[in-house]
C-alpha cells in the first residue's frame, strides 16, 4: 500500500506517517502541500490513498485527481471543515473525514474501515518476526531480543536492543501516543522469550492477581498472548502452559458463587479489544447459567471456562469475533475478505483441532466448542446442526454466548429484554428446558435487585 501524505513538516505529520507505516505497513511519501502533492502525482502515479490534513490549495489537487485517469482506487481523507467547503464534484474523491483533536484515532478508522471494504489491501506479514502487543511485553524486561517496529511490509526498524529496560511508559509511547498497535520480536529470539515471559506471568498472578476483579484483567492479557503466539509458534507446550494459567485466572474471576447481576454491570462498562473481554464475560455467564441448573459448579466450571478462553482464540479481527450468525455476516461480508470469512466459518473446527493437541482439556469441551455457533433451528454452522443434536453444556453456552454478544450491542438493555428477543429461538431440545429454568430464576440469578 502506497501512501501520499499533504501536510506541513511537523510532528502531526511524523505521527501520521508513523501510524500508516507500522500499524498498516504502507510506503509513505510524504509532501508539504498540494503543489509538491500534484509534482508528485505527475512523477509516480501508483497511489493507493492520498491523506491532506490541512491544505488551502486542497480544491486544486482534487480538480487534478478528478480530471486524472489514475486507473486506481482511490481515497482522501481530509478535515470537516475544508470538506464542507468544498464542491459536490468532489465528493465521491473523498473518504473520510480527520478531526484536528483526533487526527490519528480517526486516520486508523478510516484507513481500517476502507481495508475492511476492499477498497485497500492489507500488507502481508514477515513471518521472520512475531508480533507482540499485549501488555505483559512489560514484563519481558531486560528484553531477551531486538524490539521492533514495522516501517515497510518487509522493512523493520529496531527500537530497541537486547538487554535494554522495557517500561510501561515506553509500552504506553508506542502502543498508544504513537498509535502503533504492535512490537516485532525476531521469532529466532521467541525460544528465550517463552520461559521469561512465563516465569513473569508467574510473578503477575503472585503479586496481581489476588482478586477476582485483578484476575480477570490478566486472564484478559493471557488471552492475548495465547492468541498472538499461537499464530506465530504454534499450540507449542509453552503456549499451552501459559493458555493454562490464563484459564486458571478465568475460574478465581469467576468465584465459587457468580451472580449475574454482578456480571451484568461489569458487562456495561465493558472495553477493551473484543475477543478477550467477550471470552472473560462469556465464561462468568455461562457458570451463572449453570450454578442455576443446579449442574456440578467444579467441573462444569472448568469445562465452561476452557471452552469461552478458547472458543475464539484463532480469530484476530475483533470486529469479526464480533459477528454471531451466517445472517449477520451476509450483511457485513463485504467488510471482509475473503480468506477471513473463510476463517471465520471454521474456526470451531480449527479450535476443536487445535484443543486435540492439549492433553489438559477436559471432557465436553470439544462438543462445547464445536457447537458454539450453531444454531437450534439448524441455520448455523460449521456442520448445521438442529436442537435435538446439542448437548445441554453446548446449549447452555450458545444460550449464554448470545446473552453476552445481545449485551455488547445492547448495554443497558435488560434481562427481561433478552429473555423476550430470544423466546422463539429456544423452544426445543435442551434449549427449552434451560430456557425455561432461568426465566424463572431471576431471585437465584443475583438480578432481583438490579435496575
Amino acid at each position: 500500500m502506497k501512501i501520499l501524505v499533504v501536510s506541513p513538516k511537523d510532528e502531526v505529520a511524523d505521527a501520521m506517517g508513523f501510524l500508516l507505516e507500522g500499524q498498516f505497513q504502507a510506503e509513505v511519501v510524504p509532501v508539504n502541500d498540494s503543489k509538491e502533492a500534484i509534482q508528485e502525482l505527475l512523477t509516480e502515479k501508483e497511489f493507493h490513498l492520498i491523506v491532506i490534513k490541512e491544505d488551502p490549495a486542497m480544491a486544486v489537487l482534487l480538480k487534478y485527481i478528478f480530471n486524472s485517469d489514475l486507473g486506481m482506487p482511490l481515497l482522501v481523507l481530509t478535515n470537516k471543515e475544508k470538506r464542507d467547503q468544498l464542491g459536490p464534484e468532489f465528493e465521491a474523491l473523498i473518504y473520510g473525514t480527520l478531526s484536528r483533536s483526533t487526527v490519528l484515532d480517526d486516520l486508523k478508522t478510516q484507513v481500517e474501515s476502507a481495508i475492511r471494504a476492499g477498497l485497500l489491501s492489507e500488507s502481508t506479514e514477515n513471518t521472520a518476526y512475531c508480533r507482540i502487543r499485549t501488555a505483559l511485553l512489560t514484563k519481558v524486561t531486560p528484553l531477551p531480543g531486538d524490539l521492533y517496529v514495522r516501517i515497510s511490509p518487509k522493512k523493520f526498524l529496531r527500537i530497541f536492543k537486547k538487554g535494554d529496560e522495557f517500561s510501561a511508559s515506553d509500552l504506553e509511547r508506542f502502543l498508544v501516543r504513537k498509535k502503533i498497535e504492535a512490537l516485532y520480536f525476531e521469532k529466532k529470539d521467541m525460544a528465550s522469550i517463552l520461559p521469561i515471559l512465563g516465569n513473569s506471568i508467574a510473578h503477575t498472578i503472585k503479586t496481581q492477581a489476588s482478586s477476582p476483579e485483578s484476575a480477570g484483567v490478566v486472564a484478559g492479557q493471557l488471552s492475548d498472548a495465547v492468541r498472538e503466539l499461537n499464530s506465530y509458534l504454534g499450540f507449542t507446550p509453552e503456549v499451552q502452559a501459559i493458555a493454562k494459567e490464563g484459564v486458571k485466572l478465568t475460574l478465581k474471576s469467576i468465584g465459587a458463587s457468580p451472580k449475574l447481576g454482578k456480571v451484568l454491570q461489569n458487562l456495561r462498562k465493558a472495553g477493551g479489544d473484543y475477543i478477550s473481554s467477550h471470552s472473560l464475560y462469556l465464561a462468568n455467564v455461562a457458570c451463572c447459567f449453570s450454578l442455576v441448573m443446579d449442574w456440578p459448579s467444579g467441573t462444569t466450571f472448568q469445562k465452561l471456562a476452557h471452552a469461552a478462553f478458547f472458543h475464539d482464540i484463532v480469530l484476530h479481527s475483533h470486529h469479526l469475533a464480533q459477528m454471531q450468525t451466517l445472517a449477520e455476516l451476509a450483511k457485513n461480508q463485504n467488510q471482509f475478505s475473503a480468506r477471513e470469512i473463510e476463517i471465520y466459518k471454521r474456526h470451531p473446527l480449527f479450535v476443536a483441532e487445535l484443543l486435540r493437541r492439549y492433553p489438559e482439556i477436559p471432557p465436553d469441551v470439544e462438543a462445547i466448542i464445536l457447537q458454539h455457533h450453531e444454531r437450534p433451528d439448524g441455520s448455523g454452522f460449521p456442520r448445521g446442526i438442529k436442537a435435538h443434536q446439542f448437548t445441554p453444556l453446548g446449549a447452555l453456552f450458545v444460550i449464554a454466548h448470545d446473552y453476552v454478544s445481545f449485551m455488547y450491542k445492547n448495554r443497558m438493555a435488560t434481562v427481561e429484554e433478552f429473555f423476550e428477543f430470544h423466546a422463539p429461538f429456544y423452544t426445543s431440545g435442551h434449549f427449552k428446558k434451560i430456557f425455561e429454568i432461568l426465566i424463572k430464576s431471576k431471585e437465584k440469578l443475583g438480578l432481583e435487585k438490579l435496575k
